[in-house]
């Protein structure tokens, strides 16, 4: 199998080498010419790869997401109780952790002796 393979493809492998050879004689400006050329068309199909990939990756992400119900009034509830939760924290700091939201009292620099 791999040999009918292979002799299939032996051919084409005495094209690219004769186009390379042929290739390796052009000036230097048509050899450029010709590497950008392969550099778009490189990344065209890449770009084309991507964009089919994208939009199948983003169909099956859609189709797989729960079905989620979110009300206005419940995003609004969300919010004011995390307002809520943050005046608690706000008025009742942590004894263990120096409250933040007033001045500084101590102005010395601990640094100097």
């Amino acid at each position: 199998m791999f040999r009918t393979f292979a002799f299939c493809l032996l051919p084409f492998a005495f094209l690219i080498f004769d186009f390379l050879e042929n290739l390796q004689n052009k000036p230097k400006e048509d050899r450029q010419r010709i590497m950008w050329v392969a550099v778009f068309i490189c990344m065209l199909l890449i770009l084309i790869f991507w964009g089919f990939s994208l939009k199948y990756s983003v169909k099956r992400a859609i189709e797989e997401s729960p079905k989620t119900d979110l009300v206005p009034s419940e995003i609004g509830n969300s919010v004011q109780q995390m307002q809520n939760e943050w005046q608690d924290i706000k008025n009742k700091p942590s004894s263990n952790l120096p409250n933040v939201f007033e001045s500084q009292e101590n102005t010395e620099n601990p640094f100097e002796q």
